[in-house]
């Protein structure tokens, strides 16, 4: 058996990809309307959106992997990496009422959650940026990629002082990554 057989990349079934891509944009367009229905209810959508997400970040990578630069490279890192510290952080924060925690393990959260937050902000607008340049989808979707995310957090922090209760154009861009797939 040949060395270059040994080391073959993992295969993810593109239908699989593609179903939790949008399944997990579908998620994080409702969390807007169980913010405002339900006041107390599991983070189900906080957690399992954001992690059903890194199949499709891995598929926009490898589509073409040839032509990233090292920047563009650790855009998806960081997309990545912001979408699973912000999974865990809003899972900790969404049980964190359940039992008695101190003001240093709020203080940690919150810090968690705000660097997952900026990570996927840095990283969407990185990748949004290389998905143009590498024409590997649509560049209205590339551009409404790139600056989806940002809009959310500023039309929430606008609109109800409060960041993730409106994060459905992000959704929305997920859901259309999804669908191009």
């Amino acid at each position: 058996m040949a060395v270059s057989q040994l080391r073959t990349p993992l295969q993810i079934d593109p239908r699989f990809v593609k179903a939790a891509t949008i399944l997990g944009g579908l998620m994080l367009l409702l969390i807007p309307l169980a913010n405002t229905i339900f006041a107390h209810y599991p983070p189900y959508l906080h957690v399992v959106g954001p992690l059903l997400l890194l199949p499709g970040v891995e598929q926009l990578y490898t589509q073409s992997k040839n032509s990233y630069t090292t920047v563009e490279k650790a855009g998806f890192c960081l997309l990545a990496l912001g979408l699973i510290i912000g999974a865990v952080a809003m899972g900790v924060f969404g049980y964190m009422f359940v039992i008695e925690v101190g003001y240093m393990i709020i203080l940690l959260l919150t810090a968690m959650a705000l660097i997952g937050i900026a990570l996927v902000v840095l990283g969407s607008g990185i990748v949004g940026r290389t998905l143009w340049r590498a024409q590997t989808v649509p560049q209205w979707l590339a551009a409404f990629f790139a600056v989806a995310l940002l809009c959310d957090l500023l039309i929430s922090a606008y609109i109800t002082l409060s960041f993730g209760s409106g994060i459905a154009f992000y959704g929305l861009a997920w859901v259309s990554l999804g669908c191009y797939l």
